[in-house]
């Protein structure tokens, strides 16, 4: 399992900022971000890296497909994820998962624990 390569206590972003459902992107570094998912007074984050070729899940800047109520889609190999648990559901790597980033909200704030 990789590092997750954002410091506890970093503001990832604001869940009033995102659409509902919504992805939002934390970059945390040249080579890694972090993807924040909304649905409903849910959010989740995770790795923003597919697990089958390790490259991340949206093909531009701040931009992911929805496939569907609670579903991310990979723009380069259209494998389904669960927002609620990082699960691919369908496509190439089906059965694997996103690596999930542990997080806590501060009021409208979301911090990686």
């Amino acid at each position: 399992m990789s590092a997750i390569p954002v410091a506890p206590g970093t503001a990832l972003c604001r869940i009033g900022q995102m659409d509902d459902p919504g992805a939002q992107e934390y970059h945390a570094g040249a080579s890694a971000s972090v993807l924040v998912l909304r649905e409903g007074e849910r959010v989740t984050a995770y790795l923003n890296r597919c697990p089958h070729f390790q490259i991340p899940l949206n093909s531009r800047p701040a931009h992911f497909i929805m496939a569907g109520k609670g579903l991310l889609m990979c723009a380069y190999h259209s494998a389904v994820f669960r927002f609620s648990d990082g699960a691919c559901v369908e496509g190439p790597c089906a059965g694997s998962q996103l690596t999930q980033v542990a997080i806590r909200l501060e009021g409208d704030l979301v911090v990686a624990a």
